[in-house]
């Protein structure tokens, strides 16, 4: 099996600092056990909040960064409150066209055993 590679998907749009902790917090457990991890918030840290949020141009395009990067994995893991964004639901659609693995953020323990090096003590 190829190495597990996945994409972290969850809502942004309405939550504190755009949920990027949460994000940030699942990226930094999944690596700490050698688990591959592409963390969306990497792209949007790349470009200014007032650019993304007051020019369309600027959002479609960080987005479009978002889904080359999502094509580069095969799984996803989705965040909590991921059933009410509508940027989940276009990356779930992709993950179903290239048929990833698929993960709540609740498996992340399961997953760091399954596929990173964690071993229990």
């Amino acid at each position: 099996m190829d190495k597990l590679r996945i994409f972290l998907s969850g809502p942004m749009t309405g939550h504190e600092n755009f949920n990027f902790d949460k994000f940030n917090f699942i990226e930094n457990v999944l690596k700490q056990y050698g688990v591959d991890v592409v963390n969306p918030v990497r792209i949007c840290k790349k470009y200014k909040k007032e650019h993304v949020l007051g020019d369309k141009a600027v959002f479609d395009k960080m987005v479009a960064e978002q889904q080359e990067a999502e094509k580069t994995c095969n799984a996803i893991m989705l965040l909590h409150g991921w059933q009410n964004s509508k940027g989940v639901k276009l990356e779930l659609k992709t993950a179903a066209n290239l048929d990833f693995k698929f993960f709540l953020d609740s498996d992340v323990l399961q997953v760091c055993k399954d596929y990173g090096n964690y071993k229990e003590a």
